[in-house]
């Protein structure tokens, strides 16, 4: 027995038991598509430019190596509109993507990131989406166009930042690029 402990032959297989067992205890477990921020954080919400990481006029790949797979997907290939959606918090985080043809190749950026529900992110004056409308006028004034009744549901534009309320709280917040006439066929460059 004791030879055959010093043999090559029972070292291999030591080492190939050894990398097995570190493979299964050690192999990180499948994750779920997620968009929160790290612990303790939120994401800030920035009118005409972005959520957080995300930015406007980033394409597929660059959403993907940050969150991965989308939760939920709307649209397909061909389609002037494709939306992800991912978890943040309790709410979501929803990426519209729009074919921009400004561009050579025609390629899909961002054209809007929308927060729905109790997602963790907030403007730099503190309005998240559990803010009431009276704290948005407050803190953000009344916004250059208001559509609909403000003391029951309406939209506010800040320019960069649309912020619809209905039942006396945030039903969204959407940044979108405040250059672009909003039409489909994509973003100007800047």
């Amino acid at each position: 027995m004791l030879k055959f402990i010093k043999t090559a032959k029972f070292r291999i297989a030591i080492i190939t038991v050894i990398c097995l067992m570190s493979f299964f205890v050690f192999s990180p477990e499948p994750t779920q598509a997620s968009a929160d921020p790290p612990a303790g954080r939120v994401w800030l919400i920035k009118p005409g430019y972005g959520i957080g990481p995300v930015r406007l006029r980033m394409n597929f790949d660059d959403v993907y190596s940050m969150f991965g797979q989308p939760e939920q997907r709307e649209g397909k290939n061909g389609d002037w509109a494709i939306t992800w959606k991912y978890r943040c918090g309790n709410g979501t985080l929803e990426i519209c993507f729009w074919i921009n043809t400004s561009l050579y190749n025609l390629e899909y950026t961002v054209a809007s990131i929308t927060v729905r529900g109790a997602a963790p992110c907030e403007t730099k004056e503190g309005v998240a989406p559990n803010s009431s409308p009276q704290e948005i006028v407050s803190r953000m004034g009344r916004g250059y166009k208001t559509t609909g009744d403000p003391t029951s549901a309406c939209r506010r534009d800040y320019g960069g930042l649309e912020i619809s309320t209905a039942n006396g709280r945030i039903y969204y917040m959407s940044v979108y690029d405040s250059n672009s006439d909003g039409h489909f066929g994509g973003l100007p460059r800047r």
